[in-house]
């Protein structure tokens, strides 16, 4: 959150967001609840059928796979693209979470 205050980072999400909603507050209200909904969703999906779990685990990594695209445009652009030192974090923190996530599926530790 540091990061994308000094960056000013979220003027440009926003109001490029806004253009589509009334306003700069209406926007960040619905995009932050279509995460909301999205997943409070996959959460009770997941209880339901114990093999939408299974998927929903393998959908959250690419989470973690698109984070790769910070550390991507400052290495094009040889300058600090906003999000490229969180985006480190994510990507080691991704390594850990794929490299179990492969190891259950293998050993059939999630519901298959």
């Amino acid at each position: 959150m540091i990061e994308v205050i000094l960056s000013e980072y979220y003027l440009f999400g926003f109001e490029s967001l806004s253009s589509s909603f009334q306003n700069i507050s209406s926007a960040i209200y619905f995009s932050s609840h279509i995460f909301l909904y999205l997943g409070i969703s996959v959460f009770v999906l997941s209880h339901i059928n114990k093999n939408f779990f299974k998927y929903s685990l393998i959908a959250y990594s690419w989470i973690f796979i698109s984070e790769s695209h910070h550390i991507i445009r400052s290495a094009f652009s040889l300058e600090y693209f906003p999000g490229s030192i969180t985006s480190l974090l994510y990507i080691v923190l991704g390594y850990f979470y794929i490299a179990q996530l492969l190891k259950d599926l293998k050993s059939k530790k999630l519901f298959i």
